[in-house]
């Protein structure tokens, strides 16, 4: 299983390494990774996914995360993410680790999203 990947606002996509089993951890690992003490979450691919983003980024003027929103649009959870966000792998128990296959579609929707278009 592949970790996380995160997507900033310029639609840079990064593999992330998240503490999963620990919430505490995970949690800290998140926000740390967004740059954020609450986060938000979205649930996408009919719960098998989650998008991690900052809970009070519009208070802060972070940036529209064009990438991230469409990934959620894409998802059937239309939404407008502002600064960074984190992909996680989701199930009954929790956050988890992506699938080698979650990992490759996440990745090709968020490397095909126009950051300045706003399109796929």
């Amino acid at each position: 299983m592949l970790q996380a990947l995160s997507v900033d606002p310029e639609g840079r996509v990064a593999a992330v390494k998240l503490a999963f089993g620990r919430p505490a951890s995970f949690c800290e690992d998140v926000r740390g990774v967004i740059g954020c003490e609450s986060l938000e979450a979205v649930s996408l691919d009919d719960g098998r996914m989650c998008l991690w983003a900052d809970e009070n980024a519009i208070a802060a003027g972070r940036r529209v995360n064009v990438a991230a929103s469409r990934l959620a649009e894409y998802f059937g959870m239309p939404t407008t993410v502002h600064g960074t966000a984190v992909v996680t792998g989701y199930d009954e128990a929790g956050a988890l680790g992506l699938t080698w296959l979650q990992a490759g579609t996440v990745g090709q929707l968020l490397e095909s999203a126009d950051p300045e278009a706003g399109l796929f």
